[in-house]
């Protein structure tokens, strides 16, 4: 029985994909963070510092300082992530609205298991920038905005003085196109060597980031076969204790009958 047991958990385990524990209420989690990175929750006017593992909600509003980044998951399995780079505002708005905005910096979006019908934007002061799946970065000094694909397709839409939108623009894999303060976006225009590389960056550091999380998940299995091993001996020796009791008790109880036999004769 205790092998069985311990099989089928291991059998669990070893099918288990990345799978994050949200908090209630929670859209999305912190899973990587380097630097100084501070989170204001929704309506409160304090900031605290941003660490590993916490919950993301709509309306949290993320700063990160010079040399820091974070990375946030906003799926259990790690398959939708953005990252925010260094010196940027962001704020979250939730994954059911998928319309966040981005005040300064410069934000990568890799987007693999959006919801059917949904997509996936990034407000700025001069811009609006989305993807329905696929990869993008955003980049905002505030006056203008450089919007990126560099997986299938994104588009970008500029804001005018009255607050409507421009025309969308189509942009291609490996293309860019940047958008001024209240004008339409410019042309496409290709990816840079560096805006390639940081891309293939961002994949690689996210592939060793989900290999770690795996390895956690993995030694965390270890401690739970381990904990189960312990409870199985303790009941089997309680199992063998019991069982030594009752032999002893029929033992005794024979020599007593065998003691009144003896005694009446």
């Amino acid at each position: 029985m205790r092998k069985i047991l311990i099989f089928l958990v291991c059998m669990f385990f070893l099918n288990l994909s990345i799978s994050l524990t949200f908090a209630d209420g929670a859209d999305a989690k912190i899973i990587y963070l380097k630097g100084q990175v501070k989170l204001q929750r929704a309506k409160d006017t304090n900031w605290i510092v941003a660490k590993e593992g916490m919950a993301i909600k709509r309306g949290d509003r993320i700063r990160t300082f010079k040399f820091s980044a974070v990375k946030i998951a906003t799926d259990k399995d790690a398959k939708n992530v953005i990252r925010i780079e260094q010196e940027s505002e962001f704020l979250f708005e939730g994954i059911a609205v998928n319309k966040h905005k981005l005040f300064r910096g410069k934000v990568f979006a890799l987007l693999e298991a959006l919801e059917p019908g949904s997509s996936f934007e990034v407000h700025t002061p001069t811009a609006v920038c989305g993807v329905a799946g696929s990869g993008i970065f955003v980049h905002t000094d505030g006056n203008k905005t450089t919007a990126g694909c560099h997986e299938d397709e994104a588009y970008a839409k500029g804001i005018k003085k009255d607050g409507s939108l421009t025309a969308e623009r189509i942009i291609k894999e490996g293309h860019t196109c940047t958008i001024g303060k209240f004008k339409a976006p410019g042309p496409l225009i290709a990816l840079t060597r560096f805006e390639q590389k940081e891309w293939s960056r961002f994949r690689e550091e996210l592939s060793k980031l989900l290999e770690r999380l795996k390895g956690e998940m993995r030694s965390e299995e270890r401690k739970i076969i381990d904990r189960i091993k312990k409870l199985q001996d303790r009941s089997d020796k309680r199992i063998e204790i019991q069982r030594q009791d009752r032999f002893e008790k029929r033992e005794q109880e024979k020599r007593e009958e065998v003691t009144r036999d003896l005694s009446t004769s």
